[in-house]
């Protein structure tokens, strides 16, 4: 998953400092659709950082440029193209989150049946819908 956010240092500090996560430094990698999009020089390198979820998936945090503007989202609406992404948590992790909507079982409702589920948003203004066992 890649999400894209104008600060860096913000999305680093949120997914490490207020999730608990693994954060790499930042690195710098060329990212030639984003270039073009932007009209910058082929070769700009964006700032990018991992975040590691497991051995076998991260997500990329990427820096965009000045120029990137927000999605357009009408309020109260999700915004356009991948609006959400889904994580497990543990019990632990969910007690002093910045909670949007705080877990709460779904006893019946696909797909989370017997689950917590519950909403926080992260720098970039992402929504992560949290998912942890009874």
């Amino acid at each position: 998953m890649v999400l894209g956010g104008p600060d860096l240092g913000q999305m680093q500090t949120f997914y490490r400092d207020t999730l608990g996560l693994t954060v790499s430094p930042r690195f710098g990698s060329v990212v030639a659709v984003l270039n073009a999009a932007h009209e910058l020089p082929g070769d700009t390198p964006t700032p990018l950082s991992l975040v590691a979820l497991s051995s076998s998936y991260a997500i990329e945090l990427d820096e965009y440029p000045a120029s990137a503007t927000a999605r357009p989202c009408r309020p109260g609406d999700l915004p356009p193209g991948i609006a959400m992404v889904g994580l497990s948590m543990t019990a632990h992790t969910a007690q002093a989150l910045p909670w949007r909507r705080p877990p709460t079982l779904r006893d019946s409702e696909a797909p989370h049946a017997g689950l917590y589920a519950g909403l926080i948003v992260g720098a970039a203004a992402e929504r992560i819908e949290l998912v942890a066992p009874i």
